[in-house]
């Protein structure tokens, strides 16, 4: 049975510990956990297992995000470290949220419009690269996280960033192919799938067991040359058609998590309210 889970993306600038208490407060049965709040957590001298008596009563789908997936050269044995810190919280938590790169928009932005220079230290991943490296270089990448995941006994998800050379979720999927890990799934969200023109059909075309969570949000349109715009409210913005198609609400039922923003404490039982019914031919 599919739950519904508050992300603490949501509450960026609430500590880990008011983030659990804000989604039982509301009435979320699960929460997706931001790492950088979990790893600041740890470094102010806690331990992570201190948190389960606050979690008691409430699932921690996923922790998000190892950005950056795709990092090679001098940034690949740091890249190996994080996904062993992150499966180790992990392990006490849920699964692990991993993102394509750049994560930063400016940046992808200002390498598309010429103003990356010789010298400049900003990430810049494999912008630049065809598609067959792009894809090469994060089944590699993901590969090696697998095998460490498993070790941990954990799964990963991938979350393909739209402004990213690595944005689609028919993008990761081939990955996962290439992969040929089977503790790696995707999350479908709404925004992205927007943003990259993938189709509701398309998503009810997908295997359900590859399906690990749903994140159910919205934004402006966004052609790459202005200001990232997603502060919006689920179905409030343009994205809303995807949001209320049939395909999607078909597709996604029972599988992984569907991740909503709360206004009010009623928020989370009016997501309840969406159609997540069984897919029949």
């Amino acid at each position: 049975m599919a739950k519904i889970a508050m992300n603490s993306t949501t509450t960026m600038l609430c500590n880990i510990v008011s983030d659990i208490k804000i989604a039982k407060q509301v009435g979320f049965e699960a929460v997706e956990l931001m790492a950088d709040k979990l790893f600041r957590y740890e470094n102010a001298g806690f331990q992570v297992e201190s948190l389960l008596p606050l979690l008691e009563g409430m699932e921690v789908v996923a922790i998000g995000a190892l950005q950056n997936l795709e990092r090679q050269g001098d940034a690949y044995q740091e890249y190996l470290n994080d996904v062993h810190h992150y499966c180790s919280v992990a392990q006490k938590l849920g699964m692990v949220q991993m993102c394509s790169g750049p994560s930063d928009v400016k940046t992808v932005q200002d390498f598309k419009a010429g103003k990356i220079q010789a010298g400049d230290p900003r990430y810049l991943g494999t912008l630049g690269k065809s598609e067959e490296e792009v894809l090469e270089i994060a089944a590699g990448n993901i590969a090696a996280a697998a095998d460490i995941a498993a070790e941990y006994g954990i799964e990963l998800y991938l979350e393909p960033l739209a402004w990213t050379p690595f944005g689609k979720i028919s993008q990761a999927l081939k990955v996962i192919q290439m992969a040929g890990k089977k503790n790696v799934g995707v999350v479908v969200d709404l925004w992205h799938l927007w943003t990259m023109d993938e189709s509701p059909e398309f998503v009810a075309s997908l295997d359900r067991n590859m399906i690990k969570i749903v994140h159910l949000c919205d934004g402006l349109d966004y052609d790459r040359s202005t200001v990232l715009i997603r502060k919006f409210c689920a179905m409030s913005g343009s994205a809303q058609e995807i949001s209320r198609s049939d395909a999607i609400s078909v597709r996604l039922r029972r599988r992984g998590t569907m991740d909503g923003i709360p206004r009010k404490p009623s928020a989370a039982r009016a997501l309840r309210r969406i159609r997540f019914r069984p897919h029949r031919h």
